[in-house]
């Protein structure tokens, strides 16, 4: 099988269960979104024992974006995410690049309960 028709399956299953939840933002530049990843991923850390979620940085068509993807939150949490990421833009993600983020945070549950992976600009997910 290959990677787009993993991606098509993948995102098709997430679409069918109620438990997938992304949140995608735009900014402007790096620093709103260091900025708003930074406040995302204390949040989400000191939200674990309730909330299964995971924060990314990147680079999109040399635009930043934060992501924040897992199972739905609870309410007050949604809302305190939404707010945060509130200081960008909302964006939607091509397929392809949603379905690498799902399968990287598949990989990194694997590995740990609590994952940190930092890059250089320019590697590629």
């Amino acid at each position: 099988m290959s990677f787009k028709e993993l991606d098509k399956d993948l995102l098709n299953g997430l679409e069918n269960t109620h438990a997938a939840y992304c949140r995608v933002a735009h900014f402007e530049g790096d620093l709103p979104a260091r900025h708003a990843y930074a406040r995302a991923q204390e949040l989400i850390f000191a939200a674990s024992d309730h909330a299964n979620l995971s924060a990314y940085r990147f680079l999109l068509e040399q635009a930043p974006h934060v992501a924040v993807l897992g199972e739905c939150p609870p309410d007050e949490l949604d809302r305190r995410l939404a707010t945060i990421l509130s200081t960008g833009r909302p964006a939607t993600l091509p397929p392809e690049i949603l379905a690498r983020l799902w399968v990287r945070r598949i990989d990194a549950g694997q590995q740990s309960s609590w994952v940190e992976g930092h890059y250089q600009p320019g590697r590629r997910l």
